[in-house]
């Protein structure tokens, strides 16, 4: 096989991970009593949480199941792609891509419609 041993994976990801929650744990502890944060524009933190999600469930596809304890060249490239990737749907999402496309099409106008609202905030409808 022309894979790298994976015997060590689980220190580099345990790391990773104890990282992410104590960052995590610290921004939410720092916060004063009675004070709160909103998160202003949650486009780009869905696209990053779902990757910091995808990136575990992805390390033990390629840990455990695809090649157990073995890491493929091409599982690497993978792997490697994955960062410009959610670096271009953050910067598209921070950029409102979708919602532009959406409105470009005359989609989005609907989906105010369908979900009850209008472009100014208020209910499209009245009961």
């Amino acid at each position: 096989s022309s894979g790298i041993n994976a015997e060590y994976g689980g220190t580099i990801v345990g790391s990773a991970s104890f990282n992410l929650l104590v960052i995590t744990a610290i921004c939410i502890y720092v916060i004063p009593e009675g004070e709160s944060r909103r998160i202003k524009e949650i486009n780009v933190f869905a696209v990053t949480s779902f990757f910091a999600v995808f990136a575990y469930i992805w390390l033990y596809l390629v840990i455990e199941v695809i090649t157990p304890g073995v890491v493929e060249i091409w599982e690497s490239v993978v792997t490697f792609l994955f960062f410009p990737l959610i670096v271009i749907l953050a910067y598209a999402a921070d950029k409102n891509f979708w919602r532009k496309q959406m409105e470009m099409d005359g989609d989005w106008n609907q989906m105010q419609v369908e979900a009850g609202f209008s472009l100014n905030g208020k209910h499209a409808y009245s009961r």
